[in-house]
């Protein structure tokens, strides 16, 4: 797990912020996703900031319960398949557990359909 805001945080967070500090952190947080390497990425809220600090197109995954889901593939030259950033809840929103988990079964059942994990 890494932070994309690099700072202390409070009970709600400052959008703003949050994309002045993915720029800013951008470095760092490139070389964390290349120490530690995952074949995904599950962006609590930040999905939109990723993608847009990182590049990769938006790719839509599934819709379930009327809510959309995105994907993006970030390519590195040390990986042979990219990582899969996913679009995904913050994990401070008050949702079920059992949602939760439900959402993220079907998200990477997806993605494994798509030969992505």
């Amino acid at each position: 797990m890494t932070n994309l805001k690099k700072t202390g945080g409070r009970a709600t967070a400052n959008p703003v912020q949050i994309r002045r500090s993915a720029v800013q952190e951008k470095a760092l947080w490139q070389k964390e996703i290349e120490i530690m390497n995952p074949d995904l990425i599950i962006c609590g809220g930040t999905y939109w900031d990723v993608r847009d600090n990182l590049g990769p197109p938006e790719h839509e995954l599934a819709t379930i319960n009327g809510q959309p889901y995105y994907y993006s593939l970030y390519e590195v030259q040390y990986r042979e398949h990219g990582h899969v950033i996913l679009d995904f809840w913050h994990p401070a929103i008050r949702k079920p557990r059992g949602e939760t988990l439900e959402h993220l079964a079907i998200l990477t059942e997806q993605l494994r359909a798509r030969g992505l994990l």
